[in-house]
């Protein structure tokens, strides 16, 4: 009866090993698997870029182009002939809030509702 209690406790010994050595390799694996542009940040635009971006959407008269924070903060002339602040991503160009001039409120820009 020693004999299938050793090839029992080589088996489980074996099994163990191996699970931890998935378990270990597993993260090593899955770091590699992701593309290279995730781990990457994606460089800002410049206030040139801004602009250009901003005038390419149908604003004009910008000016005051700013960082403020994680956005450009910028003044302008909006489609209707108002003036607004604009809260730009760095990355994108995209609008993300618009201000008009004397409106306490915001209005968030939500790409997902279109």
């Amino acid at each position: 009866m020693r004999t299938p209690t050793r090839h029992i406790l080589s088996a489980l010994a074996i099994g163990t090993t191996l699970l931890a050595a998935g378990a270990i390799a597993a993260p090593a694996v899955a770091q590699s698997a992701r593309p290279a542009q995730s781990t990457a940040a994606q460089p800002e635009l410049s206030i040139a870029q801004i602009s250009e971006k901003l005038k390419a959407a149908g604003y004009s008269g910008i000016t005051d182009i700013e960082r403020e924070r994680d956005t450009y903060e910028v003044k302008a002339t909006d489609k209707a002939g108002a003036r607004v602040k604009l809260h730009v991503d760095p990355q994108s160009g995209n609008v993300l809030e618009t201000r008009k001039k004397g409106e306490g409120r915001h209005e968030r820009n939500d790409d997902s509702r279109n």
